[in-house]
């Protein structure tokens, strides 16, 4: 697979999100980083906080994806990681902030 394909990737985890052990969120979170990687190598991400309303799609993506993994596994850290930094994304800062002190 070709550094940055992120399509290959996403499409490989699908794979195994098709074959893998019900309950097991790791495939989960490999496929949220990818559409939150997305979204930032797209060029959404820019030097100042985007307002929650401009509805990147791509984050929007992540973000829901994050709050699906919490919603089977409320203590799996790497989605409540996942979830700040899409606030912070959004200018969310005080939100992203409080989710990573109790990761």
């Amino acid at each position: 697979m070709e550094k940055g394909n992120y399509l290959e990737a996403s499409n490989i985890f699908k794979l195994v999100l098709e074959r893998m052990v019900p309950g097991d969120n790791y495939s989960f979170i490999g496929l949220a980083n990818i559409a939150f990687q997305n979204a930032l190598s797209l060029g959404t991400a820019l030097q100042q906080p985007v307002p929650m309303s401009a509805q990147d799609p791509l984050m929007v993506k992540a973000f829901h994806k994050y709050l699906d993994i919490l919603q089977h596994e409320p203590t799996n850290c790497h989605a409540a990681l996942g979830v700040g930094n899409v606030l912070a994304f959004f200018g969310k800062v005080e939100d992203a902030t409080e989710i990573y002190k109790l990761v």
